[in-house]
């Protein structure tokens, strides 16, 4: 199809949206540019945008700083602190990036990948009990999740509370069958 209609922006997003599903960043990121020369869309620019914070690659501030500029909501300000997060936490530059999660959630606070990464970061430094409050209020905006009870339940072994973590192991195992970690936790 893009080879009779190389100018479809539609055809390039979808490419790049499947060339991302099967791990080939690299094409996708390609597709992506495509994409955004043909019509810079806040979606296509917030897709590339997230692979380049992955890649630890400045570029994806400048494309947020693009998209946040268009000013059409605070779903999409969401997204653009949360990349912007995610560069700064791939960088090493925590604080930063603690300042973007904030401003995140404060633009959704449902937004559950921004509490996930706050409380990585602070797992990551030891901050057991600040980790665990992020967990503990992410579980309470999505009392469904299986991450946040896995993520809990590991900030509470690291606590030694061995009781309430074994608790949410077995919440976060029944959310998500799947969830081998848990099954590895609750064996450990």
């Amino acid at each position: 199809l893009i080879v009779k209609d190389s100018l479809n922006y539609g055809l390039w997003y979808r490419k790049a949206l499947l060339q991302e599903t099967t791990s080939d960043t690299n094409g996708a990121l390609q597709s992506y540019r495509y994409a955004i020369r043909v019509y810079p869309a806040p979606d296509a620019l917030l897709a590339a945008a997230n692979l380049l914070a992955e890649k630890k690659d400045s570029t994806a501030l400048a494309l947020c700083r693009q998209v946040a500029n268009l000013r059409i909501g605070r779903e999409y300000t969401a997204h653009c602190h949360f990349i912007s997060g995610v560069y700064y936490a791939r960088t090493g530059n925590r604080q930063k990036a603690m300042d973007a999660f904030n401003s995140c959630i404060a633009n959704d606070f449902n937004y559950k990948e921004a509490y996930m990464e706050k409380g990585f970061l602070l797992y990551d430094t030891k901050k057991f009990n600040e980790a665990l409050a992020v967990f503990q209020t992410l579980v309470t905006v999505k009392n469904t999740y299986p991450d946040g009870y896995y993520w809990l339940a590991k900030c509470q072994e690291a606590m030694n509370n061995q009781a309430e973590a074994i608790a949410n192991y077995q919440k976060a195992r029944t959310l998500d069958t799947s969830l081998k970690e848990a099954d590895d936790a609750l064996k450990r």
